[in-house]
């Protein structure tokens, strides 16, 4: 967001989630570390929604954790 620039921020957000063997990210994904900024935070976790990994040749769910970085230049 523009206003993270103006206050000069750099925030970052870690989130676990789970793909299903389809590839899709599941529903339920866990904020492990906040950016203290929930408007931030809800982005990551909008974001990560749209990712779409490989399928899973494995019948069961596959864990990961991404950290997302915040900074306007």
């Amino acid at each position: 967001p523009e206003w993270l620039g103006k206050r000069g921020l750099e925030v970052a957000v870690q989130i676990r989630f789970q793909v299903a063997p389809n590839g899709l990210v599941k529903p339920g994904a866990v904020i492990k570390k906040t950016s203290g900024f929930p408007e931030i935070d809800k982005k990551a976790v909008d974001a990560l929604k749209g990712w779409r990994f490989a399928p899973v040749k494995a019948a069961k769910d596959v864990w990961g954790q991404v950290t997302f970085r915040f900074q306007m230049q």
